[in-house]
């Protein structure tokens, strides 16, 4: 996803300046990248790339947000639900 995202931005943004974050946001994972390129009518027709981001998005638990508008650049934001793993147990044999 966060290649897709920089992908869009590169090939459809005309961005001088792309950002990507990662980070833990209280349980879920946290995915932002953010240009400051041509944006778009997040309203209007997608491409095929934003519509399947959503899809894997919903498929695993979590959300894909979309802030742009024409001329204001774009913000996608991805929220991934996880669960912390834990240590395995150790087997002890008798």
């Amino acid at each position: 996803m966060a290649q897709e995202g920089l992908t869009n931005a590169l090939r459809h943004a005309c961005a001088g300046q792309v950002q990507l974050a990662l980070r833990d946001d209280d349980g879920h994972l946290r995915l932002e990248v953010v240009d400051d390129g041509d944006g778009f009518d997040p309203k209007g027709p997608r491409g095929l790339g934003l519509i399947v981001m959503r899809e894997r998005a919903q498929s695993v638990g979590g959300t894909l947000l979309i802030d742009s508008a024409p001329g204001a650049g774009t913000r996608i934001m991805l929220h991934l639900p996880y669960a912390m793993a834990t240590a395995p147990t150790a087997i002890v044999e008798h």
